[in-house]
């Protein structure tokens, strides 16, 4: 990706963050210093921009998130991991987790956006689908539980940095908010 789309890309976190999606494509542009013409010249209308933001934000978070994954931990293990991972991202890249966030619950996102950004993480998908198959976990939609967990981690964010939670309290919180999910979507054996 050349540096004046990122430039663009980065604008509109910041802009979209500060107020809102309805903020001027001419305002993102002078944002990145280039013309709203270069700015149409990477995307050819707003909504462009908009998905052109989410799949970055989610590419760039995937990376971050899967490469932290144990694979081979089991599910629990690998949840976790996921779980850290999620927390951390989120806490080194405020401004990224507020747009994709917002982005996501916008309803400007088509179907197809929304799945282009899962597809990022479809070795999860891939592996919470095994273990629903397994038995291992509840049986319900894969992407059910998905989203739960999304939703989760967001309320603990939002909890964390409510009450300007660091360090130690934070990982307290961030476990104990993961011993929830796990409880919930565990498989009990009768």
């Amino acid at each position: 990706m050349n540096d004046k789309k990122i430039q663009i890309l980065a604008s509109a976190v910041r802009l979209f963050t500060q107020e809102g999606l309805s903020v001027p494509t001419a305002k993102i542009a002078k944002g990145a210093k280039v013309s709203n013409g270069t700015l149409f010249n990477y995307f050819a209308t707003k909504q462009d921009l908009i998905d052109g933001v989410y799949l970055y934000i989610k590419e760039r978070m995937s990376h971050a998130i899967m490469g932290e994954i144990r694979f081979d931990s089991g599910i629990k293990h690998m949840l976790l991991d996921i779980w850290m991972a999620y927390i951390s991202w989120a806490q080194a890249h405020p401004l990224e987790h507020q747009v994709v966030d917002l982005l996501y619950s916008s309803q400007m996102l088509s179907e197809d956006i929304k799945e282009t950004g899962e597809h990022f993480f479809i070795a999860i998908h891939d592996v919470v689908q095994k273990e629903i198959d397994n038995k291992t976990l509840i049986d319900a939609p894969r992407q059910y539980l998905c989203d739960i967990a999304v939703a989760h981690l967001q309320a603990t964010m939002l909890y964390a940095q409510n009450n300007n939670l660091k360090g130690s309290a934070l990982s307290e919180l961030t476990h104990k908010s993961f011993e929830i999910y796990w409880n919930g979507i565990k498989q009990t054996k009768p």
